[in-house]
């Protein structure tokens, strides 16, 4: 199956394609699918109308149908194309509840291609986030403000602005750190308030090296001492450039919980409580921001079976947006090496 789906926790918003391994027959299909798009317009048998406000069935460009109804309606005409299938959609943003799922019922047949397009002069987004409103300021001395998102999802990324915000973090200094085989201790009195720190399951440690960048959350703090999530502990201690035997000393941080919310532009997710915090940056009104949060890891699913794979797809003039990756925040963190391996 190929998924689009976030890169490595970065913090640039960069999406790529994932493979599944040796889907040779797929690759293939799609590949032809790309080359198709390049090429000169078939004739269109259908043209299907969808918006982001889109309802019922007709998907007509008078009452044009939600995405997910296009996709119902595709596979109900595609099995004897005369021309290629259009699906033309509307500008705005496309919010999906759950990826989209692509396989051999929803592909061109006959030598004709399903086109996934953009109207003319649209910029249609398909976003795994929902937009975030209803902002109160919840601590004005500190400048930080707060939103009710709700609860039984996580996230790893808030895009404000079309921009990618950090979480919470802090800096600590590597030579106030003696890492063991179960975590790590500290001795500096300025660093005794991390022994208080609320969820505290939820903090993590990031260390960026002289070529890899690994995260390792946190099970427990007390009496000046760090008990890591494992295996994720044991997963970046042991290789190349670890935490504790980094080729160059770089940065080393603590991140994720509501303490360390101290700087512009930073932001904390409490997932028991449904509350977003964020400090803005100077001059931003929360009010007219755009601040989106994923609540999706992948847009879109590109599969099928190796007998039956997808074929004769074609995305055009379509904005992917706003995902998430959860991985590093399990207990296997994220064993980085060399180039996001």
């Amino acid at each position: 199956m190929l998924s689009l789906r976030r890169t490595v926790p970065s913090r640039g918003p960069r999406p790529r394609i994932r493979a599944a391994a040796a889907a040779a027959a797929l690759v293939g299909a799609l590949l032809s699918a790309v080359a198709s798009a390049g090429t000169a317009q078939a004739a269109t048998m259908t043209t299907l109308y969808a918006s982001p406000a889109g309802t019922g069935t007709a998907c007509s460009s008078a009452q044009p149908c939600s995405i997910t109804q296009a996709q119902t309606a595709v596979r109900a005409v595609n099995s004897g194309m005369s021309g290629d299938i259009v699906v033309q959609l509307a500008d705005g943003t496309y919010r999906l509840s759950a990826p989209l799922s692509f396989t051999a019922s929803d592909s061109g047949n006959n030598g004709h291609t399903v086109v996934w397009k953009a109207a003319p002069g649209a910029n249609p987004v398909i976003s795994g986030a929902r937009k975030v409103t209803g902002w109160s300021q919840f601590d004005a001395s500190k400048n930080i403000w707060r939103a009710d998102v709700g609860t039984g999802f996580d996230t790893r990324q808030l895009y404000v602005d079309g921009m990618l915000a950090p979480r919470a973090r802090t800096q600590v200094t590597r030579s106030d750190l003696t890492f063991n085989t179960t975590g790590f201790t500290f001795t500096n009195p300025a660093l005794s308030y991390l022994n208080t720190l609320a969820n505290q399951s939820r903090v993590e440690l990031e260390t960026l090296n002289s070529w890899s960048d690994r995260y390792m959350p946190v099970k427990s703090i007390s009496n000046n001492t760090f008990t890591m999530q494992q295996p994720a502990w044991d997963n970046n201690t042991w290789g190349w450039d670890t935490v504790q035997s980094p080729f160059r000393n770089g940065p080393v941080y603590l991140e994720n919980a509501y303490e360390f919310l101290d700087t512009a532009g930073e932001w904390y997710l409490n997932t028991a409580t449904g509350f977003l915090y964020y400090k803005p940056l100077a001059g931003q009104d929360l009010s007219t921001a755009d601040v989106e949060l994923p609540r999706l890891e992948s847009l879109v699913s590109v599969g099928g079976t190796y007998s039956a794979p997808a074929h004769d797809l074609s995305f055009v003039g379509v904005q992917f947006s706003h995902t998430s990756w959860l991985q590093p925040s399990t207990n296997e963190g994220f064993a980085d090496q060399q180039t996001g391996g």
